[in-house]
C-alpha cells in the first residue's frame, strides 16, 4: 500500500521548468496568491495578493507578472502559491526571480496599474489532494 501511495503522490505533484498549458490555465482562473520573497541578504517578506481571476498574467512560458505597489530588489527570489479550493483541491507553486517593472515594459495587452513584478520562472509544481 505504501508503494501505491508513493506512485500516487508522484503523479499528483509534477515538477516543470516552463509554464505549460495546464499551469497557464490554472493561473488564469485564480484570484488569490500567497507570495514570499527573499533578498540577497536573506531578508524575507510574505504577502497575500488578491484580485479578479487572472490578475496574475502569463507573459510567456517562462515569465509571469502581477501588480505590486512596493518595488522589490532586482533579482529577489520569489515563491508564489496559488490554491483552488474547489472539490479537488489543487495548488500551483511557482519559484523564480522577481524584477520590478513599469507596465510599459510589459506586452501591450497587459493593462492595469503602473507598477508590476515580472517573475522569471525557474520551476513550477502543480499539486492536488489525494482525496
Amino acid at each position: 500500500m505504501l508503494h501505491d501511495l508513493a506512485f500516487m503522490a508522484a503523479d499528483l505533484c509534477a515538477s516543470h521548468g516552463p509554464l505549460d498549458d495546464r499551469a497557464a490555465e490554472f493561473i488564469g482562473g485564480v484570484g488569490m496568491a500567497y507570495i514570499a520573497t527573499a533578498d540577497a541578504d536573506g531578508g524575507c517578506a510574505e504577502v497575500v495578493r488578491q484580485g479578479p481571476p487572472g490578475f496574475i498574467r502569463v507573459i510567456d512560458d517562462r515569465r509571469i507578472a502581477y501588480p505590486e505597489t512596493e518595488p522589490l530588489p532586482d533579482g529577489a527570489r520569489v515563491g508564489i502559491l496559488l490554491i483552488d479550493l474547489g472539490p479537488a483541491v489543487r495548488g500551483l507553486h511557482i519559484n523564480g526571480r522577481a524584477h520590478s517593472v513599469a507596465r510599459d515594459d510589459l506586452p501591450a495587452e497587459v493593462t492595469g496599474p503602473e507598477r508590476w513584478v515580472l517573475v522569471d520562472v525557474d520551476e513550477t509544481y502543480l499539486t492536488s489532494s489525494l482525496a
